[in-house]
């Protein structure tokens, strides 16, 4: 059974050294591959209440829907296990935040997923776990009002930190019916099983707490007096079947009897010599030499992927839409409006705009260098797309 270790972090002028030390202390980072991942559930408690405020504030989030232009694929709302999805919130008379704040007040909550592409104290935090630890991180925040549930009993299929940033949120914890629950199995028993954990401690958690949970820990998680902002770093793991199934899949490459044509007609095949061949393979395969190349491919991808994304998002940084300024197209585009989208094509590129955005979209595109007359028009969708044209170059300062 999963037992909560409790950790208090108290304060110190010393940096930490990695970014796994500054998230639950340099007590513990040591031996928590060792002692604590995938075997406890692990309770956090730094002395400061706005220890992980420079990650992210509440404030910051009307700019966050406003100028980052999240994808609308990685902006979810739920409430008691009902998720809503924000195109079919949207209408012609309303915008993102007016609708995102209506549901806010019903006891909705709001999820931002992937924030790390959106937001750089996020994104260089991910930068510096998966280079120490050789996992995937991801980073998504969830704001929920007071007295509401986004979610019901659960389990995950993946490890998590959270990170209590404001406000206060109950976490009702339970033992984990299976061990490692991947997507098929968690599709299957996640409702029965999850009712029928064993419960283990409940915890409120408060600003500047941390929680980590293990893979499968069964959990429910709701607000009572206080609203809360906290953020989740999920761990996504490889898997022994992921080493397996990319070692057989080198194999089959590099063996030329694997490569034969199946004849589904006369069932021709040898199945006993291919059985005996691969046996053959996998006997005298080198599982060690096939993890490093695992390893240094993985450092090497999310290295660059993750410089490319601080990159642009220090140039998006320093672009900031202004309705104002003077811009002009810098390349040969077009559009088309179909359905429920507009989509605007340039350089080998798409973009996609809900269909209520049409007017805006096409104020701008064709008021080209002139400064935008926004009086008629509605403010708040002309910043979104401004500034994601910007953000694409498709508009540049007018010279």
């Amino acid at each position: 059974m999963l037992e909560v270790v409790t950790t208090l972090v108290g304060s110190t002028n010393e940096i930490a050294s990695t970014g796994l030390e500054s998230l639950i202390g340099a007590n513990v980072s040591p031996h928590f591959f060792s002692d604590v991942f995938n075997k406890e559930i692990l309770y956090v408690k730094h002395s400061s209440p706005a220890y992980f405020e420079s990650y992210l504030k509440k404030d910051q989030l009307s700019d966050l829907l406003a100028y980052r232009h999240i994808a609308m694929g990685d902006l979810r709302m739920a409430r008691e296990g009902q998720k809503v999805s924000l195109y079919e919130l949207l209408n012609e008379e309303s915008n993102l935040i007016d609708v995102v704040r209506g549901k806010i007040e019903q006891g909705y909550t709001l999820i931002l997923q992937q924030l790390n592409q959106y937001h750089a104290p996020l994104t260089k935090l991910i930068s510096s776990l998966e280079v120490e630890n050789l996992f995937a991180f991801q980073a998504n925040a969830y704001y929920s009002p007071p007295n509401s549930l986004g979610f019901e009993r659960h389990w995950d299929t993946h490890d998590v930190f959270i990170l209590q940033v404001e406000g206060e949120k109950v976490w009702e914890l339970f033992d984990r019916p299976i061990m490692s629950p991947n997507d098929e199995l968690t599709s299957k028993y996640s409702a029965k099983l999850s009712s029928q954990a064993k419960f283990i401690q409940k915890v409120m958690l408060k600003p500047g707490e941390l929680l980590y949970l293990p893979r499968g820990a069964v959990h429910q998680v709701y607000t009572e007096d206080s609203d809360s902002l906290h953020i989740t770093l999920g761990i996504r793991q490889s898997t022994v079947e992921n080493l397996l199934m990319k070692s057989i899949s080198q194999i089959c490459k590099n063996e030329p009897a694997f490569q034969r044509s199946l004849n589904f007609l006369t069932d021709d095949t040898n199945q006993t010599a291919i059985k005996e061949r691969l046996i053959e393979h996998l006997n005298s395969y080198n599982l060690t030499e096939s993890l490093n190349k695992i390893r240094i491919m993985f450092l090497d991808a999310r290295r660059q992927a993750q410089s490319r994304l601080l990159s642009n998002l220090f140039a998006k940084e320093q672009s900031i839409w202004q309705p104002e300024t003077k811009y002009s197209i810098s390349a040969s585009y077009r559009t088309e409006f179909n359905g429920d989208f507009c989509h605007l094509y340039f350089e080998g590129r798409k973009l996609s705009f809900p269909s209520l955005y049409k007017t805006e979209l096409s104020h701008i595109l064709q008021n080209k260098s002139t400064t935008f007359d926004i009086k008629k028009l509605e403010k708040e969708r002309l910043d979104y797309i401004g500034q994601k044209l910007l953000n694409e170059g498709l508009l540049q300062l007018a010279k």
